[in-house]
């Protein structure tokens, strides 16, 4: 409280009769020309800036649960500082200090925004991924032109590749996907993958279609769900592999310097063998960058807000110091 104020009070509880102001209407007399005095604001602003710095300097040693009470006491004193006396240079000063020095804990306000960001993001990568696996379904009459050759096969790759998406499409509609949610989608969408290897062998167009999906379905992830994705798509290349190793789903022959390759579920012939690979190199390409494009114009959505917001807080500072970080960038 200010020092006049405090004599007020002091004045208005004495324990001598005669010393004590004598009425309420004396004790608001004496307050309300308190508040009309010319020095009153000063002295408020110069009161406020201590609060201000007192709060900013218990910041180092504060407790991570306190930390961010006390960042907002301190801009709150600084903030009532600055109102009663515009450019007040201790207020400036802490205001400084504690912008150039944020919370080491995000606040609980602004991790619920931060979350709020990352869902958004997040069923935006989920519904894209939807689309991508429900774009096999283009391809159909493409595989009826080439010739089918077991259908079973190519009903397990449509198949496959239709429940994960309705996976992703299902889990995009929740408000809050969860990690797991979220880890689920990406290794059933990776796995939907795996029935390519039986096109031209695991080597030929498994490989290029996991290259191309798997950048976009780590970007959504937590460390735990990076790591999961990362083991799902070298299962989905491994496992494939091995079996036509063992023979069991036998894609290769290598003989004289040559190898010959036995598609089990399409017919190709020179022509169509030519077409279909450049079709699905090209088409990676374009899914790639439709997908790992849509995420990043997301992120630099949410970057440049980030910018704008920091931009209005370094208003706050001197000229000098704000010039200073300008000419450093």
């Amino acid at each position: 409280m200010e020092p006049a104020l405090l004599s007020i009070v002091a004045h208005a509880t004495q324990h001598d009769l005669e010393r004590r102001t004598p009425t309420a209407r004396a004790v608001y007399d004496a307050v309300r020309a308190h508040l009309d005095s010319a020095g009153h604001d000063e002295e408020r602003a110069d009161a406020h800036a201590h609060a201000a710095r007192r709060a900013a300097d218990q910041v180092p040693s504060a407790r991570p649960d306190d930390e961010a009470g006390l960042h907002r006491m301190a801009l709150r004193e600084a903030g009532l500082a600055l109102s009663l006396k515009p450019g007040h240079p201790a207020a400036l000063e802490v205001v400084g200090e504690l912008l150039g020095k944020p919370p080491s804990r995000l606040p609980t306000s602004a991790q619920a925004l931060a979350d709020h960001t990352r869902h958004l993001t997040a069923r935006r990568g989920l519904r894209e991924g939807a689309i991508a696996r429900f774009s096999w379904l283009l391809y159909i009459p493409f595989i009826f032109w080439l010739g089918l050759k077991n259908v079973g096969l190519g009903i397990l790759l449509v198949g496959l590749s239709m429940a994960a998406g309705m996976f992703e499409l299902w889990a995009s509609r929740h408000r809050e996907p969860s990690k797991w949610v979220m880890r689920s989608a990406a290794v059933l969408a990776l796995a939907s993958m795996a029935p390519l290897s039986f096109v031209l062998g695991p080597y030929g167009l498994l490989p290029l279609v996991v290259l191309a999906s798997l950048p976009a379905l780590l970007l959504n992830l937590d460390r735990r769900g990076r790591h999961w994705a990362t083991g799902a798509a070298m299962l989905v290349l491994v496992v494939p592999a091995a079996l036509e190793w063992l023979g069991v789903f036998p894609a290769y022959d290598v003989q004289d310097e040559m190898v010959r390759v036995f598609p089990a579920m399409v017919w190709f012939d020179e022509t169509t063998l030519r077409i279909c690979m450049l079709t699905v190199c090209l088409a990676c390409v374009l899914t790639s960058a439709r997908l790992v494009g849509g995420m990043r114009d997301t992120l630099q959505r949410n970057e440049l807000r980030l910018h704008a917001q920091s931009w209005q807080l370094r208003q706050l500072l001197p000229r000098a110091t704000r010039e200073s970080e300008d000419s450093s960038v």
